[in-house]
């Protein structure tokens, strides 16, 4: 079971913890009945197998915890640069309707141009954006900076 509890790391924490009983209750009849059984060695194998099992299973969980966190961050920030992307797209296609002339606010926008008021995946934080009606929109997120 130790042995497993190093190729299976989830499953292994749970095989670890029986290497580790099944080895200490090996000790003890062994130690009880020293004349009529042997295999301490076995047991002392299978209670350092299911220590080590347990250390490296709560290892890979670790390691596997930071790339998780790693790739939703890195999504969060891909979704956040295309919301903004969208909304530079709306503006654009709202001035070629209107000659020229771009939005002033985020509600010229919604719901004809865009579904919703995007915000950041990462908090729910408004874009910052500057408005004006001659040029594109400047947009900034407070966690991702601009496009």
């Amino acid at each position: 079971m130790g042995i497993l509890a190093w190729v299976i790391p989830f499953a292994g924490i749970l095989l670890a913890i029986l290497a580790i009983i099944f080895g200490s209750i090996g000790i003890k009849r062994v130690n009880r009945n020293p004349n009529f059984l042997t295999g301490t060695g076995l047991a002392v194998a299978g209670l350092v197998l299911g220590v080590v099992g347990i250390g490296i299973a709560i290892l890979f969980i670790s390691i596997f915890v930071q790339v998780f966190s790693a790739a939703q961050s890195t999504a969060q920030e891909k979704t956040c640069k295309s919301q903004m992307r969208t909304i530079l797209s709306a503006s654009d296609i709202y001035a070629a309707y209107y000659d020229g002339r771009y939005p002033t606010s985020i509600s010229q926008l919604v719901p004809d141009y865009i579904e919703t008021e995007y915000r950041c995946p990462k908090d729910n934080a408004k874009y910052v954006i500057q408005w004006s009606e001659n040029a594109r929109p400047q947009i900034t997120c407070p966690n991702h900076g601009s496009i």
